[in-house]
């Protein structure tokens, strides 16, 4: 099994809503209770092997104001919501200790 808490799995789960990289990284340090906190060095790299992948896609916002930069938003894709339901499963089937052994 893959390790459970990396941070592709942990980008599958919050991408439940579309969100841009910085959303995304508060998104998992939330639901983690702040034991996982993302870096950007890890978080963006993830973010494009998954949609290499196909398991999410992404696009680009115009910015908001007149100073602002555009955000790329990202969301899963069909298959994507695949992967994060078996990853869901996966480390629910870890933490209730009915995973098969790896």
């Amino acid at each position: 099994m893959d390790n459970l808490l990396t941070a592709k799995a942990s980008l599958l789960h919050v991408l439940a809503a579309p969100g841009h990289g910085r959303d995304l990284m508060r998104r998992i340090e939330r639901e983690s209770r702040g034991r996982m906190r993302p870096k950007l060095g890890s978080v963006y790299p993830a973010l494009r092997q998954l949609e290499g992948d196909g398991l999410v896609r992404s696009w680009l916002e115009p910015p908001r104001g007149k100073a602002g930069r555009p955000r790329r938003y990202y969301e899963l894709t069909l298959r994507g919501v695949g992967a994060a339901t078996a990853q869901r499963a996966a480390l629910r089937a870890f933490i209730n200790g009915t995973a098969a052994p790896s």
